[in-house]
């Protein structure tokens, strides 16, 4: 069973480990995560599970993604059915990667904007 929800975090279960459920938390653990592994070992399975897992805990209005796969962009494919899921960028549309990018910065000003307007010097 998933944990009960909890105001001001953007926790999912990940997997289960042997003390039980293991859990990631994009407000407690921090807004920024690296994956890394071999060629085959999991990254991107982890990637679609973890998304799927804040998708199921958390509404739309709460959480969004933009996927951002440079393999093609099949791996994300399952994912572009939830509501959470703004669009995929991939290597295969070198224009629209740039385009994505563009907006990605947009969005970083507009929110420093709104953080600097409320005096606030992070989301916390």
């Amino acid at each position: 069973a998933a944990p009960a929800r909890r105001a001001g975090t953007l926790a999912a279960v990940i997997g289960v480990g042997h003390a039980g459920p293991v859990a990631v938390d994009l407000v407690a653990d921090g807004p920024h995560a690296v994956v890394a592994g071999t060629t085959g070992s999991g990254k991107s399975e982890l990637l679609v599970t973890w998304m799927a897992a804040l998708a199921a805990a958390h509404p739309p209005e709460e959480v969004t993604v933009l996927l951002v796969d440079f393999k093609g962009g099949a791996a994300f494919d399952p994912l572009l059915v939830l509501p959470h899921a703004v669009g995929l960028v991939t290597d295969l549309d070198g224009q629209g990667a740039r385009r994505a990018l563009e907006s990605l910065r947009a969005e970083v000003r507009h929110r420093e904007r709104v953080l600097r307007d409320a005096g606030a010097r992070d989301v916390d």
